[in-house]
């Protein structure tokens, strides 16, 4: 069918419990079509009809384009595919068969990255998730029970504990299908490098999450959001409120707000990307500027944003809310740290975009050494 004779779009896509929900509107320039069914189109060949409400009343899109539109949106819903989920959710379409008998289909994710089904497994997505904490065992205990309560997908996670002297590790005798790390404590860099090499060198994840122990779910489908994003932009980071105000766009998984600003509260790599940047530099030590520095090589590599000048370093990054909220917690904040990182930061910017999990044999080594002790999730 003539693509030129449609104007449509895919307004909203959210998760549920138990099904997708998706918003939009379609109308013909020169015919009036009346919807007779949809279908939901997924990568692997599976065809399921899509429920819901269509010919709604829309006087947004009809003060646009006018009359003729004014009957064009829809909201429709369907069950979660039965395999594949995070391939399947990426690569669909959206099929509408009409009255007059004409067929026309669009892809659910619109601004996909052309070559991201190259790389995509044929089986299912594996996500990992990296909670990384310090002597937050409270906060942590809830955090974990919501990572998991809100979950879709079947996830890897694995606690890194950065060297904690409350009774943090006692949280592998309340969830026993987690893993843990720890060793002694070597600042934010160090931590999250624990779970970036873990997951996507060890495990070999698909996608890593990295989630700060303050930082839960209050939504259904957080893991898919995350996970479809990621892989869409190959890096995302979490906008919270206080960056919100200074951005623009949607924040949503598909269309991400765009901000000057950036928090290291939670970010999803897509196992590509991590290919190509690596690590978090470990000369950065305790707290400061280690998420800036590692988003900015992601960005350099064409992950999570757009540079404006390079030369001074002035970009955009890729945000958002992703189901996701902050809590109150004591902060590990050190000004001092702050200042010693940022001559890291200077003293290393036009170095190689990539960057391995340690600098020397001896920290290897170090990192080895906690790996191996590792308390893994019992299958």
């Amino acid at each position: 069918m003539d693509n030129i004779s449609w104007n449509y779009s895919i307004d909203s896509i959210k998760f549920t419990k138990d099904r997708i929900k998706i918003d939009g509107w379609i109308y013909n320039l020169f015919s009036h079509e009346v919807i007779e069914s949809v279908f939901i189109l997924y990568e692997d060949g599976n065809k399921f009809p899509l429920n819901g409400d269509f010919l709604k009343n829309s006087k947004d899109v009809e003060d646009v384009f006018g009359e003729c539109s004014k009957n064009s949106r829809f909201t429709a819903f369907s069950e979660y595919p039965p395999n594949n989920l995070v391939r399947n959710l990426l690569l669909s379409k959206i099929e509408f068969k009409f009255l007059s008998g004409k067929i026309f289909s669009i892809p659910t994710v619109k601004d996909r990255n052309k070559n991201i089904d190259k790389f995509l497994p044929r089986k299912e997505i594996k996500i990992g998730v990296g909670v990384t904490t310090f002597n937050r065992f409270e906060i942590l205990v809830e955090t974990i029970k919501k990572l998991k309560m809100y979950a879709i997908c079947e996830l890897d996670i694995v606690i890194c504990d950065d060297g904690s002297v409350d009774n943090t590790k006692e949280i592998t005798k309340i969830y026993d299908d987690i893993s843990y790390i720890c060793g002694k404590n070597k600042g934010i860099a160090w931590n999250k490098n624990r779970a970036l090499y873990y997951l996507h060198t060890i495990q070999k994840c698909d996608v890593v999450i990295l989630i700060e122990d303050d930082v839960v779910p209050h939504g259904y489908g957080w893991d898919l959001e995350w996970s479809l994003s990621s892989l869409i932009y190959g890096h995302i980071n979490y906008l919270p409120s206080w960056i919100k105000e200074q951005s623009s766009g949607n924040g949503l998984w598909y269309s991400p707000y765009v901000s000057k600003l950036l928090s290291g509260q939670c970010s999803a790599f897509s196992r590509y990307a991590l290919s190509f940047v690596g690590f978090i530099d470990t000369r950065f030590k305790r707290y400061g500027h280690e998420h800036v520095e590692h988003t900015l090589r992601m960005i350099r590599a064409g992950f999570g944003g757009k540079y404006l000048d390079s030369n001074k370093r002035d970009c955009n990054f890729f945000s958002i809310e992703g189901s996701l909220e902050t809590v109150e917690s004591t902060s590990t904040f050190s000004e001092e740290s702050v200042k010693e990182n940022s001559v890291v930061f200077d003293e290393i910017w036009n170095e190689s975009i990539y960057r391995m999990a340690w600098r020397n044999d001896e920290e290897m080594m170090l990192l080895k050494s906690e790996i191996d002790n590792i308390f893994l999730k019992r299958i």
